[in-house]
């Protein structure tokens, strides 16, 4: 905010007014986000789909990541209106990806340089999408065992191993490469027909390829 009140990029009005739109709708569609995700730990929910965790998702990382700087440099880079959604909607399927992959990176680091501590995710309960693949998908004495681990709390790394082996039996694995390759997809074509100069579509389309299926932290 403080960026556009004092104006530091030298936007004439109507691009800082477009800029102040997005900023007003995000901030609630962030907070949404957050409340609703955190609401699904405590209450140990098992009833979510798909849709609704990418929903969510959106919600509350697409302005944060990926979505709103797209949108927001198209604006300050003097873009119309089908630029700027365009961009914006290509940030938000790379952001989607992007969470994705670090979602199996939070329980299967490719890196010693991860930097983040082994299978969090788990251990506080979240409500991934790996998680929900693996309660819809795996047998039933695994499904049982996995929301024993997934809702208790503990941090124990024999524990959080076992639940990663459940999640590896289910197919979760897989499935979550096959969406975000998806995703990735998804935003290259976004910016196929976009009238850019062809080394920025490339840099875009590498950029989308990199974030949902390469990175390895």
């Amino acid at each position: 905010y403080y960026m556009l009140y004092a104006n530091l990029l030298g936007l004439d009005r109507d691009a800082l007014l477009r800029m102040y739109d997005r900023f007003a709708l995000d901030d609630v569609h962030m907070f949404l986000g957050q409340a609703e995700e955190l609401s699904w730990c405590l209450d140990s929910r098992l009833d979510i789909t798909e849709e609704q965790y990418l929903q969510e998702t959106f919600d509350r990382i697409e302005f944060s990541s990926f979505g709103g700087p797209a949108c927001l440099a198209s604006i300050a880079g003097g873009g119309d209106d089908t630029l700027v959604e365009t961009l914006e909607r290509y940030g938000g399927l790379v952001g989607l990806g992007y969470h994705l992959k670090g979602d199996v990176l939070n329980v299967s680091p490719e890196s010693s340089a991860w930097g983040k501590v082994f299978a969090e995710d788990i251990s506080s309960g979240r409500r991934t999408l790996l998680a929900i693949y693996a309660i819809e998908n795996a047998a039933h004495q695994d499904r049982s065992r996995f929301l024993k681990i997934l809702d208790s709390g503990k941090s124990d790394h024999k524990l959080l191993l076992e639940a990663v082996d459940i999640m590896d039996r289910s197919g979760a694995f897989e499935y979550m490469a096959l969406r975000a390759v998806e995703f990735a997809e998804d935003a290259c074509r976004t910016v196929g027909d976009v009238d850019l100069p062809a080394e920025t579509k490339k840099l875009l389309e590498d950029f989308a390829v990199f974030c949902a299926c390469d990175r390895k932290k």
